[in-house]
């Protein structure tokens, strides 16, 4: 089965543009009268047939539609940017395909790299949530600064981690509670400050281990994000 991305229209319509558009007519070679399976990102899934196919775009006609209910909390993960860039995308990547609602790129202290390109990442979230049949496309959120981030104000129902580790902290594992909305902050090379720290821990954030090694930027949030859909049953 193949999932197309097709946001629908102002008039209630959906059509294939773009890499959509190449990825039917050119690689799978669809053509007028033939059926496919698109998803809005937005929990629906549609069945549609080929109305026409111009040079711009591809008309669909629905046939049927599905709403998919989420299925468990929401988990957002803040994530410090990698020196490289093929780290954080692989990240990107892997969560979507494991589940994840939000993704914030985060700039601090000892970050190294601090361009993210938003674009690019959504097109790989894109790619990520049809590859694995999802019908929810996370949120990516602009790079920000830890201080901003903190900034903006948490929800105060969520439970919110900071992977630092500790030999006195509790497991991720043994700290998550089913069915919670949780946020977890993940550090970059080099860890968070201590000043670092001592910002989100007044901000309501409990640090937590990852695990009792010492793990890259991108592991930790793979093992957060995983940790979190096992205790969910996601």
């Amino acid at each position: 089965m193949f999932l197309f991305y097709t946001p629908v229209n102002a008039d209630g319509s959906i059509t294939l543009n773009g890499d959509e558009l190449r990825h039917a007519i050119k690689t799978l070679r669809k053509r007028v009268g033939e059926e496919i399976w698109s998803t809005d990102g937005s929990g629906t899934r549609y069945k549609s047939r080929i109305k026409d196919i111009a040079k711009e775009s591809v008309r669909l006609e629905i046939i049927e539609q599905e709403a998919i209910e989420r299925s468990q909390p929401k988990l957002h993960i803040a994530i410090a940017l990698t020196k490289k860039s093929a780290r954080i995308e692989w990240f990107l990547e892997k969560a979507t395909e494991i589940g994840i609602y939000q993704i914030t790129p985060l700039i601090t202290a000892r970050t190294e790299k601090k361009a993210f390109k938003k674009e690019r990442g959504n097109k790989i979230l894109i790619a990520a949530m049809k590859q694995s049949l999802r019908s929810y496309l996370p949120v990516l959120s602009e790079a920000t600064h830890l201080t901003d981030f903190i900034k903006s104000g948490l929800n105060s129902s969520n439970d919110n981690f900071v992977g630092f580790y500790k030999e006195d902290n509790l497991q991720l594992r043994d700290k998550l509670c089913e069915g919670k909305d949780t946020t977890i902050l993940i550090g970059p090379e080099g860890d968070f400050t201590d000043q670092e720290i001592d910002l989100v821990s007044q901000a309501g954030f409990t640090s937590i281990n990852m695990g009792v090694h010492r793990l890259r930027t991108e592991t930790a949030g793979i093992v957060a994000c995983n940790s979190f859909n096992f205790v969910n049953n996601g």
